[in-house]
């Protein structure tokens, strides 16, 4: 009867275990449905290749939509892949070809819209799977060869998905850290990087920001909501020159210039204001992906209490909180990484290359350039960091290498997103949304070919 029981009892937890434990098999799996992250699915699903994705939000498309910057920034002019694509979506969807809401960018659209556009294309690709809630957690290998990760949810369950190949488009670079491939974080110094303006070493990352969206309900109306913990009004002056501002300068904008800096169709406001707003800084790098949103509770109230400054101190009541996103707080679904881990990469991209593409002495990397960018180098540091100063030089349109997605020495693995392999300088060039998307269309062909012809990525 002992012995039954003890048996009853194993198959009861072995079937609890299995539950708790599901197993996937497929050629390419991307971690993230981050901006580069839904880029490289697409591309590498239209190339023959099945493809699995794991996001921990609801959402695709990262930064784009999730993160609520919706209004991108640069290649106005560079008409490119995905991104040329996507734009064209969200002109019909518009019925315009006129999305210059805003006037930090010429493509304005409503966080929402992006989503419906990025799972409108999945859904229309039978080579793509999505399994949404699941945070990254460990990778599989075999030697120095990725084979897969594995997940974790809310819930305490597990999946586990292994692979042909594997892309990590993560913010901040998680499955190749993991994995045991060399990474950059933070300034650099100059021999370092090769870089006669880079700054020295300082372990200090950009600022990030939690967006949210406020909508317009009309005059007289007051949507001002509650007073968040910890309000600090003092954090908000010097916004715009409606603001007191006891220290320094106003920036020069009115209030109603401010909140049009992200102006969004249908009478939305992107709210991501770097002076004297919703920038906050924190380093969560270190952190377990699904540890840490409540690490980042600060910065989401940094943004209520900015939303809170602008409808009392500012008086504009009438704008409130638009109902764009799923979340308990109204705000984004996550926050906006400007800048995480940077792989060390086979080929890694310095400023200097950047500016000077055809400088023979350089390695003129451009040879083999992937993706194309025009955005000025952009840092967001904080005052109260005392980051050290760092130029911002002007810079021509410019290519992503091909190196920079592939990790020195290890088999399996092609990187997107913000973390492939640039210095600390360039990463404020290359980090921006329509670049990314455009990177990681190109990791997803890397990746795709390397399946089909059954080669590493670095051959």
């Amino acid at each position: 009867m002992l012995k039954k029981n003890i048996f009853f009892t194993f198959l009861v937890f072995s079937g609890l275990w299995l539950q708790a434990q599901k197993q996937l098999e497929t050629e390419l799996l991307v971690v993230g449905a981050s901006t580069g992250g839904v880029s490289a699915a697409l591309q590498a699903a239209r190339m023959g290749v099945k493809t699995t994705v794991v996001e921990p939000t609801s959402w695709l498309g990262g930064m784009l939509t999730a993160a609520g910057v919706s209004c991108t920034d640069g290649n106005d002019d560079l008409h490119s892949g995905l991104w040329q694509e996507f734009r064209e979506a969200l002109y019909k969807h518009y019925k315009t070809r006129n999305l210059f809401t805003g006037w930090v960018s010429e493509t304005c659209f409503e966080p929402h819209v992006g989503d419906s556009i990025f799972k409108a294309w999945f859904s229309a690709e039978k080579n793509i799977a999505v399994h949404y809630g699941w945070y990254f957690d460990k990778v599989l290998k075999q030697g120095n060869r990725v084979i897969g990760a594995r997940f974790v949810n809310n819930k305490g369950q597990q999946l586990q998905v292994k692979s042909k190949m594997v892309v990590d488009a993560t913010d901040l670079g998680d499955v190749y850290a993991d994995a045991g491939a060399g990474f950059d974080v933070g300034m650099e110094a100059k021999e370092y990087a090769g870089e006669t303006m880079a700054p020295g070493k300082f372990t200090i990352i950009q600022d990030l920001t939690w967006a949210a969206v406020l909508q317009d309900f009309g005059k007289g109306t007051d949507h001002t909501i509650a007073r968040p913990e910890n309000f600090d009004p003092h954090l908000y002056e010097c916004c715009c020159l409606d603001a007191p501002c006891t220290q320094g300068k106003p920036y020069n904008v009115n209030a109603q210039k401010m909140l049009d800096y992200g102006k969004l169709p249908g009478k939305k406001y992107m709210i991501n204001w770097p002076a004297h707003g919703n920038d906050y800084y924190i380093n969560v790098i270190d952190l377990k992906p699904i540890d840490r949103e409540k690490a980042l509770e600060p910065a989401r109230q940094k943004t209520l209490g900015f939303i809170y400054y602008v409808q009392t101190v500012l008086g504009l009541k009438n704008y409130g909180i638009a109902a764009e996103f799923p979340t308990s707080h109204g705000l984004a679904l996550m926050p906006y990484n400007r800048e995480g881990r940077r792989v060390q990469g086979i080929v890694r991209y310095n400023v200097h290359q950047l500016m000077e593409p055809y400088n023979a002495a350089l390695d003129p990397v451009y040879r083999t350039g992937i993706s194309v960018g025009d955005y000025p180098v952009d840092h967001h540091h904080s005052p109260e960091k005392k980051a050290p100063g760092i130029e911002f030089p002007r810079v021509p349109a410019f290519t992503i290498p091909l190196g920079a997605l592939i990790p020195k020495a290890m088999e399996g693995l092609v990187v997107c997103e913000k973390g492939i392999s640039v210095s600390n300088i360039v990463n404020g060039s290359s980090r921006l949304q329509p670049c990314v998307l455009l990177t990681g269309q190109a990791a997803g062909a890397l990746a795709a070919a390397a399946v089909k012809q059954s080669i590493q990525p670095a051959q």
